[in-house]
């Protein structure tokens, strides 16, 4: 695919923010029916289907989590990881890859959303010092690098097309999205849909149209060029390649040609059924590839040809690709939502008239990367050194108090906005926070933390956008002054009188004195439910 540089600067930041902005509510549209069946649809939504934004309640922290109420247009890990690679991107189109697996990938886990299986243990590995990500070979009785074929990368991949430098080869966006994928999946499948969706992607920015079959089988005969690719690059074809060839049992090429091959007879299925449009017939395919089944649900082909597939029978309307894709119940709803409306997206005229979940920020990221294409100034963002970086010891870690001010591990200050919700029995708290580069997280922390003060603060509706000027209004009030009785002294208090409702009554009256009053009572109560919580197992 050759590049050419068909758009002035303005078309192309209309483009990518239309694109970026399609995407992330194809997100947050499918989010609401990922992994549901009709009853779980009408118990998150009150519909039968949806076909706007809304805001809804889900659980979170797995089985014996929380629930917690999602805002309308609140998207999900698809979202969060294609921000965390835009950010990732600096000048010249340079991947700092190393700063995307060792810091943005770790610090993710504690405020995922969705997740799934693969990313996650790729996530979770990444945070050991010991492991690179271009030796990121985790296995566990769930999964393993070899065998992580899903679509977790391939949703992500988008700022590597937006920013693509209009002087640079295609070779050079292969590289990038190469690379991005590696650090968490292993199987061609993975890295193929990724590729596949890029490609995609790059067509519909320089044609102004979506790619049809024809062009579909062009992109699959140019990726015949991966395995010499990365058997040329020195980190891919010395510190990669070696290992995988090994732990998968065959040569990079076989496996590889394999994946193509299963494609094309993919491919074949589809073009039998684009003579017609409409919501039936892409439900039809979803079938004929098998998507609603949990084996083939999520597979890294299947999804990126099931996205650029859904743009065509969608004839081009983002609204449509979310649509179709959030109500094909038992698909991967809000993946292929996304993937197909970054496409669709990017012919459109006009952003999304219902507001995602950090729209603004959406729309800076997407000026940063229209600015890399054209050699511009662009703002990057600025990671912690990776050589002193040391990550959260545990997901609830990530969040932390440095000179009286609130911090994410890796990502700077933060601003709370609600009253967290506890899980008064593991001694953990989600709280809806604010960067100050104006992304909205909501984070799992700890209700105490090791200095025994807890973070609780300045709360804000949850409703109202947060934007880097109103984080930069609110003054942060905290202190790491010590209250008259401190946590420690009032468990001491309950501890001592054997949990009786006297001793517990006298602690709570005693909590209510001083600063973080309110904070310190919660934390108590928190342990005290905990303590019951035990005896009572």
């Amino acid at each position: 695919m050759t590049n050419v540089p068909s758009n002035s600067y303005d078309q192309w930041l209309r483009k990518v923010t239309n694109s970026a902005l399609w995407a992330a509510y194809g997100d947050a549209l499918g989010f609401t029916t990922e992994m549901a069946n009709p009853e779980t649809v009408q118990y998150r939504t009150g519909l039968a289907e949806v076909s706007s934004l809304i805001g809804w309640k889900r659980k979170i922290g797995g089985r014996y989590g929380v629930s917690v109420n999602l805002p309308s247009g609140c998207y999900s890990d698809d979202t969060q990881l294609r921000l965390s690679v835009s950010r990732a991107i600096g000048h010249d189109g340079y991947f700092d890859v190393d700063s995307f697996a060792h810091i943005e990938l770790p610090v993710w886990m504690s405020y995922q959303l969705g997740g799934g299986v693969g990313t996650n243990l790729a996530a979770k590995n990444l945070s050991k010092r010991s492991v690179g990500w271009a030796n990121n070979f985790f296995k566990s009785k769930d999964s393993s690098y070899v065998k992580g074929g899903g679509n977790g990368a391939a949703m992500r991949i988008q700022p590597h097309v937006w920013g693509h430098p209009a002087s640079s080869k295609s070779s050079g966006l292969i590289k990038n999205i190469l690379v991005d994928t590696i650090c968490t999946h292993g199987h061609p499948k993975a890295i193929l849909g990724a590729l596949f969706h890029g490609y995609c992607l790059y067509f519909s920015m320089i044609e102004g149209s979506a790619p049809t079959p024809t062009s579909w089988f062009k992109f699959l005969a140019d990726f015949r060029q991966v395995p010499s690719i990365i058997r040329d690059d020195s980190m891919l074809g010395l510190a990669w390649l070696p290992t995988w060839e090994e732990q998968a049992h065959t040569s990079f090429e076989k496996a590889w040609e394999q994946a193509i091959e299963e494609m094309r007879g993919d491919i074949a299925k589809i073009e039998q059924h684009l003579s017609s449009r409409g919501p039936r017939t892409y439900f039809n395919i979803v079938g004929e590839l098998g998507c609603f089944l949990p084996q083939w649900r999520g597979t890294g082909t299947k999804t990126a040809l099931l996205a650029s597939a859904l743009v065509l029978i969608a004839e081009g309307r983002p609204k449509l690709c979310s649509q179709y894709a959030a109500n094909a119940l038992n698909s991967d709803t809000d993946t292929i939502g996304t993937m197909a409306s970054a496409i669709a997206g990017s012919l459109s005229e006009f952003p999304p008239s219902e507001q995602v979940l950090d729209s603004d920020y959406i729309a800076q990221e997407s000026k940063k990367l229209a600015d890399i294409r054209f050699a511009k100034q662009a703002k990057i963002f600025v990671y912690p050194s990776i050589n002193a970086w040391k990550p959260p010891v545990s997901n609830a870690d990530s969040v932390y108090l440095k000179d009286n001010r609130l911090y994410m591990a890796g990502l700077g200050p933060i601003e709370t906005k609600n009253v967290p919700v506890v899980d008064a029995q593991n001694g953990f708290c989600w709280e809806w926070v604010c960067t100050s580069f104006g992304q909205t997280l909501l984070v799992k922390r700890r209700v105490v933390p090791q200095n025994g003060v807890p973070l609780f603060g300045i709360y804000k509706d949850i409703d109202k956008l947060c934007t880097p000027e109103t984080v930069a209004a609110v003054p942060v009030k905290r202190t790491n002054e010590i209250p008259a009785k401190s946590l420690e002294e009032l468990k001491e208090m309950v501890t001592r009188g054997a949990f009786t409702p006297e001793s517990i009554g006298r602690a709570i009256l005693e909590a209510s004195n001083g600063e973080f009053r309110t904070e310190r009572a919660m934390a108590l109560a928190a342990f005290v439910a905990e303590f019951i919580g035990r005896k009572q197992r």
